[in-house]
């Protein structure tokens, strides 16, 4: 009972550090899928300024074309300003199209570890339920043992005291009889060394009235 015991916390540890791995995973992935949100409204916030720009400096050339057809320098800054303008918003949507990319592909890493790990509980628990199933197998075919065993103590027992009410009793008689031709005046026994024989039982038997042992 105690095996089965420690076997049963090993199994309910296992069970809770697969529910802790799988509730971290849980939190690292949909920590890593806001920051991939975050990512993308970012792009979708740049594109939103760049196409702003874009129209103020479309509405800008138009105005400034109308205005003075002559006024060259003001055209040439406000189109180097836009130029300027444009590679930056392009720079940096490319820059967050790369850590996107990159969040992206380390996401894909951290879903293989956390994956893998995720697969060697399973086994791990797997193993310890085949272990605990095999350890609770045993400890009912010992206990089914156990019981039967059990049962049969009492006819055991009984047959046990009468053997030995027999043997008493057999006893008493040569007691009685010791005085009596062809009976021993006292009790006599005479032992084997087994170590001799090897191949000597020892019966012990009562017959009605008298004992007799005999190495067979």
């Amino acid at each position: 009972r105690q095996e089965l015991a420690r076997v049963q916390k090993a199994n309910s540890d296992a069970k809770v550090a697969y529910e802790k791995a799988v509730e971290e995973n849980t939190a690292k992935n949909n920590a890593i899928q806001a920051e991939n949100e975050a990512i993308k409204q970012r792009n979708e916030s740049a594109k939103a300024t760049y196409e702003i720009k874009k129209a103020q400096y479309e509405k800008d050339l138009a105005t400034a074309k109308q205005a003075n057809e002559a006024n060259e320098t003001d055209y040439q800054t406000k189109l180097a300003a836009y130029k300027t303008e444009l590679a930056r918003v392009q720079k940096a949507n490319t820059d967050a199209k790369a850590a996107y990319e990159k969040a992206v592909e380390d996401n894909k890493v951290k879903n293989a570890a956390i994956q893998a790990e995720n697969e060697e509980i399973k086994q791990r628990n797997a193993t310890a339920k085949t272990d605990y199933e095999a350890k609770v197998a045993k400890y009912e075919a010992d206990l089914a043992k156990y019981k039967k065993e059990l049962a049969e103590y009492p006819a055991k027992l009984e047959a046990y005291q009468d053997e030995q009410a027999s043997i008493k009793a057999a006893l008493v008689e040569l007691e009685k009889n010791k005085d009596k031709d062809g009976y021993l005046s006292k009790p006599s026994a005479r032992s084997l060394v087994y170590d001799l024989e090897p191949n000597a039982q020892l019966s012990l038997t009562t017959e009605g009235s008298f004992l007799k042992a005999t190495a067979v």
